[in-house]
């Protein structure tokens, strides 16, 4: 069984000298009875993730996805069964599909 890399400590020095996340996409993930989907709950307010997308993901799960301070999240298309409590906790988190992580992604439109 794969697993995930999970570090045990946050990474320790100054905030402002954190490197800074943007746009990161995980997209089409077939999972199977990991213990948490997504855990990003330790992300410091000074130093928000912008820009995360979590599209098409199914399979099995304990706990759904836990994120706090980001903004332009986007999750589409998540449908894994299995998980207790919530699909999707938040705190301090902007962006689509917070609400109905489930709905498809929209199809792009092609060009004529």
């Amino acid at each position: 069984m794969k697993k995930g890399i999970q570090a045990t400590e946050p990474v320790p020095g100054e905030v402002a000298k954190w490197a800074l996340l943007r746009g990161i996409r995980f997209q089409n993930i077939q999972v199977d009875e990991v213990a948490e989907l997504v855990t990003a709950k330790d992300v410091p307010p000074e130093r928000p993730v912008e820009g995360l997308t979590l599209n098409d993901i199914t399979g099995s799960c304990g706990k759904g996805i836990t994120l706090a301070n980001m903004v332009d999240v986007n999750l589409a298309g998540i449908n894994v069964t299995g998980f207790q409590g919530p699909l999707v906790a938040t705190q301090n988190v902007k962006g689509s599909g917070l609400d109905n992580p489930s709905t498809p992604a929209p199809t792009p439109l092609k060009s004529p």
